[in-house]
């Protein structure tokens, strides 16, 4: 169901999408989290080993620290 997007209150939008591109981090949303974790978090998905980033959904910084994970992971990128 490519270019298709469940927004909770909303319901299934419809958006344009790209297609496949590999796995680069893997976030885990959490009520709790290390406000210092520990460095070289690993996370398996699928069988492959990625970097791991736990953080909150609820707090409106994480779509930028998910950014900025990933900026980290790939400078300049």
């Amino acid at each position: 169901m490519a270019g298709k997007l469940e927004v909770r209150g909303i319901g299934i939008i419809e958006r344009a999408w790209t297609a496949p591109v590999p796995l680069a981090l893997a976030v885990r949303l959490t009520d709790r989290y290390d406000r210092m974790p520990s460095i070289n978090q690993v996370e398996m998905i699928a069988g492959r080993p990625l970097p791991a980033l736990l953080l909150s959904a609820f707090e409106a910084s994480a779509p930028i620290k998910i950014l900025l994970a990933l900026e980290r992971l790939a400078p300049g990128a």
